[in-house]
């Protein structure tokens, strides 16, 4: 994995990809700043300009090795951030690009967040595809916990205090045992 690494790009870097990449950052820097700084606001061609750059980047960096952007916790996300979202998952479809995000099922409910719509509109795109994680079964929490724990036998009184607690979080669940 170290060839993978940001250190082993910069080591193994044959075809000036980190260069590309300063650049294409550069560009965007001074392209949005010089221009808010001038009007307040980001016009909307500029906006795109911005998006175009930071895709053909995405692209040059997937043509040497294949890229996944993570992204946790969407539910978060601005309306620009997730337009660009939208334009990399269009724009890239025949890419080594895999877009991953994650979001909590509770904060989909709010209309307040822009994330709600966005996964509405996002749904129509060939590309995308959603799987919804539900919580761990008691079972599930026995396993895991037999696993965190290993030849330390738990009761199954704590268990069920554990799931109980929980609601089968696995986050929640790893947080207590920890």
């Amino acid at each position: 994995f170290q060839e993978y690494s940001p250190e082993g790009w910069v080591r193994n870097d044959s075809d000036g990809l980190t260069a590309q990449v300063k650049r294409c950052l550069d560009d965007i820097d001074s392209l949005i700043n010089v221009r808010v700084y001038q009007t307040g606001k980001i016009e909307e061609q500029i906006k795109y300009r911005a998006f175009e750059l930071l895709t053909k980047t995405f692209v040059t960096i997937s043509n040497t090795f294949p890229l996944i952007l993570f992204l946790d916790d969407l539910q978060w996300a601005d309306p620009l951030s997730l337009e660009f979202l939208a334009y990399i998952v269009r724009n890239t479809e025949n890419n080594r690009i895999f877009v991953l995000c994650t979001t909590r099922n509770q904060d989909l409910l709010d209309d307040a967040r822009p994330i709600k719509g966005w996964l509405r509109r996002i749904s129509r795109y060939n590309a995308y595809d959603q799987i919804k994680l539900g919580p761990l079964s008691e079972g599930e929490v026995r396993a895991f916990i037999d696993t965190a724990f290993g030849s330390i036998k738990i009761t199954e009184g704590a268990i069920k205090r554990f799931y109980e607690v929980t609601q089968g979080n696995p986050f929640y669940l790893s947080e207590i045992i920890h």
